[in-house]
């Protein structure tokens, strides 16, 4: 193991500098993880490299953390791209934070309205209404009324009654968001947003960006069930991703991916149950407010980790024959289903990711 000449902690990342004598790598990778800990296998894999150095970095952005690990021949580039992508990351998290009342998304759903609106707000929120108008709605970024309730009601450990869930869903319609030059609104009052179904993977594409326009061109970026890739792990070696088991007391991981320049998010019920037996859960059908109950899990490949993101949410919620229908729509996209029952369903091209 290399020599370890800097150590800085503070309260949003904490950050180790590894610099052996020699620099025989010619190319920039980086490799991003949501564990505390780098994987015993990426271990292995960079202690076959003589006199790599890396820097590994930690950051918590909204209740999740990514951890970076970045190896190359100049230490000096590595870190200003990973000290530029952590910026770039922690500050889309905090526009994005709805339970934060002094981001940018909050004084939206507080105000209806918010004037100058950032760029990355219109983007991410134009994303999500394109995702909505194809999926019926059923992914409906306006949930946030109806999982207001929920959590309320789920930490007195019953259900909401029936008048209460009627009033929230009455606020639930993605159509009900208007964007008009740098204007959002929100056209009836006490309507709200969450971007939990989409922001992380939007994160994770532009960290991409940032680390590409720095030079790297083998990335991958891993958020727990977000994940995007860019080029190989190594010449002729892809990435690996591995997908959790829906019921892990059955097996920890259901099966690996082999990825190349593609984006994998997987949704499940297990994931943020609301009671253990797990009928309900974070994903909840935007008409019904009733957790979905054909799928366990489901697994989608895209060209990017905000459409992931964003499919394999709604795909929850629409089921295998209205999701098979709306990814025929999206080039570039497959799916991988597990049923309650524990049965598998995938799309053709699903296979040449195993």
């Amino acid at each position: 193991m290399a020599n370890v000449h800097k150590k800085k902690l503070t309260e949003t990342n904490s950050e180790y500098l590894y610099s052996p004598s020699q620099f025989p790598i010619n190319q920039h990778q980086i490799v991003a993880f949501s564990d505390s800990e780098m994987p015993l296998h990426e271990q292995a894999f960079l202690s076959e490299i003589p006199g790599y150095n890396f820097i590994r970095k930690t950051l918590h952005i909204s209740g999740s953390s990514f951890q970076i690990i970045a190896y190359g021949n100049n230490l000096n580039i590595v870190q200003n791209a990973l000290n530029k992508t952590a910026s770039r990351m922690i500050a889309l998290g905090e526009k994005f934070d709805h339970h934060n009342k002094k981001s940018e998304l909050s004084k939206l759903n507080s105000t209806g309205k918010i004037i100058n609106a950032s760029k990355d707000l219109i983007q991410i929120i134009n994303n999500a209404l394109s995702i909505g108008k194809k999926t019926d709605g059923l992914f409906d970024i306006t949930i946030l009324p109806v999982i207001t309730l929920l959590e309320t009601f789920g930490r007195q450990s019953f259900f909401p009654d029936k008048a209460a869930m009627i009033d929230a869903l009455s606020l639930v319609d993605y159509r009900k968001i208007k964007i008009s030059n740098n204007t959002i609104s929100l056209q009836n009052t006490g309507m709200g947003i969450t971007l939990g179904g989409i922001g992380k993977g939007f994160i994770i594409d532009q960290g991409i960006d940032v680390l590409s326009e720095h030079g790297f061109n083998n990335i991958l970026i891993n958020a727990g069930n977000n994940v995007m890739s860019l080029g190989e792990k190594a010449k002729n070696i892809p990435w690996n991703v591995q997908v959790p088991h829906p019921r892990p007391k059955n097996s920890k991981i259901l099966f690996s991916m082999k990825i190349r320049d593609n984006a994998v998010s997987t949704s499940g019920d297990y994931i943020h149950p609301f009671c253990h037996h797990l009928p309900n859960h974070h994903v909840i059908n935007p008409k019904t407010g009733i957790s979905p109950s054909e799928l366990s899990s489901c697994t989608i490949t895209s060209p990017n980790a905000a459409l992931s993101d964003a499919l394999s949410t709604g795909a929850l919620v629409m089921g295998i024959q209205k999701s098979l229908n709306i990814i025929d729509n999206y080039p570039g996209c497959e799916a991988l289903f597990v049923k309650k029952d524990l049965s598998i369903q995938k799309t053709k091209g699903f296979h040449k990711f195993l």
